[in-house]
């Protein structure tokens, strides 16, 4: 069942494999009414996505994801209705960009170690205008040979536990939510089973100022549903979702924008958690 809600997707301007004019077509095509754009780390296609939005009839809600730890474990965080703007909060994203640099010249110095070797230049290039990330380094390893998948390059060599990842210096969760925060924005937790302990970081969470949590995700199960609905109970959060479109379909990601039904009330539970 397609959803008329998707508040999870990327563009090129991250890691996304469609231009954001692309991307808003396709949403639009799949019978999308409102949306979030939320790419990593950049607000780059958010004017060009609200543009290209209106015209289609789509309600474009200015989004992010954001990458931050706990207990040296990544977790991310959304943000919707950014004030994205402020120099201050550019400034903190292009701290972040810089740094994904560093980390993935890193990750294929890891990988050459491995028996792999990969052309930075490449990898770069594969990136384009975006910083580089790991499913760029991921359609590196495919087009060289060295796996069948994108889905394969994370689950062998890239993954957070794989013999190839790379750590890179984050901000913490809280810093997370409260920079989110300080341009009007509401932050939700990502993908909450990717995270450890995850009760305990929704927690952290909550108590540092969260609207919400990313419940109706992607290919994730009723029972896992259901879990996380108890959390967002627990702890008085916002049950959101999203599909995570990448646009890859080797990725373990959901193939189109609105695959992953979101109750139409998220909508309006947002805006009155905003209103606040």
């Amino acid at each position: 069942m397609n959803s008329a809600i998707d508040l999870h997707m990327h563009s090129t301007a991250s890691d996304g494999t469609l231009p954001v004019d692309d991307l808003m077509r396709l949403a639009a095509s799949v019978g999308l009414k409102t949306l979030a754009l939320t790419d990593h780390d950049t607000t780059a296609a958010l004017d060009r996505a609200g543009e290209v939005g209106k015209a289609l009839g789509l309600e474009v809600i200015p989004g992010i994801e954001l990458s931050a730890e706990y207990s040296g474990k990544e977790v991310h965080v959304l943000g919707y209705f950014l004030e994205y703007q402020d120099q201050t909060f550019q400034q903190n994203l292009e701290k972040f960009r810089y740094n994904r640099y560093g980390r993935a010249e890193a990750i294929v110095k890891k990988l050459a170690g491995l028996g792999m070797p990969l052309d930075y230049k490449r990898v770069l290039e594969i990136a384009g205008d975006a910083a580089p990330q790991r499913p760029h380094i991921a359609e590196a390893l495919k087009e060289r040979g060295y796996v069948e998948t994108v889905r394969q390059a994370f689950d062998r060599y890239i993954s957070n536990d794989g013999p190839a990842y790379v750590h890179s210096e984050k901000v913490t969760t809280e810093q997370a939510i409260e920079l989110i925060r300080s341009v009007g924005g509401l932050a939700v937790l990502a993908h909450p089973t990717y995270t450890p302990d995850m009760e305990a970081v929704v927690e952290l969470a909550a108590k540092a100022g969260a609207a919400g949590i990313e419940t109706f995700y992607g290919t994730y199960p009723e029972e896992t549903v259901e879990r996380i609905l108890g959390l967002a109970r627990k702890f008085d959060l916002v049950p959101t979702g999203g599909s995570d479109f990448h646009g890859r379909s080797d990725g373990g990601q959901l193939t189109s924008p609105g695959a992953r039904f979101v109750p139409p009330e998220t909508i309006d539970l947002l805006k009155q958690r905003l209103a606040r």
